[in-house]
């Protein structure tokens, strides 16, 4: 059961500091850290929070804080019902104790829409990954010619007139180092994908109880 037992800045406190937080459009989504939903007891102050899958987090409510939340992130609520499975959640036996008036005491809200993505989708990823190289790409033409300069010194060539002149060497080159600049980012993302997937997995596996 989570209920609220401390005083703490914020509607919730991530009691394991997993990082779990409510969806945001301007940030990458992980699917099981973020908070699509809660089950609320307003009467007695008691929560159980829950990702898109269903599954619920050990986060505790703030009494005088969620109520905001409720009113300003919910997308639809259902009266008398709770959500949630795996360890943190309401366990079956007191779910089906409960009598119909205690039932109604709980309101179930859901924050994220059926449709929302998350970047744990492959296709959700590629497009970030493209607006990132795209914005490296940019950065890596713009950067190039004052890298060039320091590295690089002009090249004396002899004019018709036999006066040496000096040839700009600031562009030799270019298109290898837009080229390595946009590999590295797409190595960088790839792994940070691969990373954030796998932690996703061990976080969903030690919310449904599964620790072997």
């Amino acid at each position: 059961m989570m209920s609220n037992q401390s005083r703490f800045p914020g509607p919730f406190l991530d009691t394991y500091g997993i990082g779990f937080s409510l969806y945001q459009m301007s940030r990458n989504n992980w699917k099981q850290r973020t908070i699509a939903g809660v089950s609320w007891n307003g009467q007695e102050g008691k929560a159980y929070f829950f990702n898109p899958d269903g599954i619920a987090l050990p986060l505790l409510p703030s009494v005088a804080k969620l109520p905001n939340v409720l009113r300003e992130h919910r997308t639809r609520m259902q009266p008398a019902c709770v959500v949630g499975s795996g360890v943190f959640a309401m366990p079956n036996s007191s779910l089906e104790a409960l009598s119909s008036s205690e039932l109604s005491q709980w309101v179930t809200y859901w924050f994220v829409e059926d449709h929302a993505v998350y970047a744990n989708c492959p296709d959700t990823w590629s497009a970030h990954v493209e607006l990132q190289v795209t914005g490296e790409r940019k950065a890596a033409e713009h950067n190039y010619p004052n890298v060039r300069r320091i590295n690089l010194p002009t090249v004396q060539t002899p004019s018709p007139s036999g006066q040496s002149l000096q040839q700009d060497t600031t562009y030799v080159g270019l298109a290898q180092w837009v080229r390595e600049n946009t590999e590295e980012c797409r190595r960088i993302l790839q792994a940070q994908y691969e990373r954030e997937c796998a932690e996703d997995q061990r976080i969903a596996d030690w919310l449904r109880g599964c620790t072997a």
